[in-house]
């Protein structure tokens, strides 16, 4: 091959068009709502909220692991290679109300080829604590507890509770639970043996109202959660 020949196929590999980038980047910063104090290990997680992918291509469709990545001391996080379309964001620490609990989720949308900066604020969690007895008013040690919520009304007007991430966990020897980091409102405790399930055969469940960091109870008897 001549040299004409070799400097027009050097040409043409180098003008040859590259593949449009199928991902972006996010990166944010975790404080506590009020403050500018950093949250350190927190849990970020990226929830798909639609189908994934570069525009104008085929979607990624199916089950993909959300991805996600703890906060440093600093209360910085980062995802550098995420592909481009809609998420939900939630971040979950231990004693604080996580983001999936709010009624105005965060959500994101992800640019291929551009990184996205997310600023995000979590409230300091409130607490409820009880104790499970039997009939005749002995312990029940490792009982499931957990703390539910009133899903959105359905267009039938059916009450649907679902679980609140993080708030539950067995009683102790001696029947004591503590259930933290939950945001203000109106929870049902249900409270399950080991091994059953918490949606079948509830005996009685208590509805909690927290406003401002108190509780007050009022006990609601119900037959079956559905």
């Amino acid at each position: 091959m001549g040299m004409a020949g070799a400097l027009a196929l050097t040409l043409m590999f180098s003008q040859a068009p590259q593949a449009p980038a199928t991902t972006g980047a996010v990166s944010g910063r975790v404080t506590i709502e009020g403050s500018n104090t950093p949250v350190a290990g927190a849990r970020i997680v990226l929830f798909p909220n639609g189908p994934i992918g570069q525009r104008g291509s085929a979607p990624r469709i199916g089950p993909i692991r959300p991805p996600e990545t703890v906060t440093g001391q600093d209360g910085r996080f980062a995802f550098p290679r995420i592909f481009a379309g809609p998420y939900r964001v939630d971040a979950q620490k231990t004693g604080l109300v996580s983001l999936g609990q709010s009624d105005q989720r965060t959500t994101i949308d992800v640019v291929a080829g551009r990184t996205s900066e997310l600023t995000l604020q979590m409230q300091k969690g409130a607490v409820i604590t009880g104790r499970i007895v039997d009939p005749s008013g002995e312990p029940m040690p490792d009982v499931r507890v957990v703390a539910l919520r009133h899903a959105p009304a359905t267009a039938g007007g059916a009450v649907r509770l679902f679980p609140v991430m993080s708030s539950s966990g067995p009683t102790n020897d001696i029947g004591e639970y503590r259930l933290s980091g939950l945001g203000a409102g109106e929870y049902y405790i249900a409270a399950t043996p080991h091994g059953a399930s918490p949606f079948g055969g509830l005996r009685q469940l208590r509805a909690r109202r927290l406003r401002q960091r108190s509780i007050q109870a009022r006990s609601i008897r119900r037959r079956r959660c559905q």
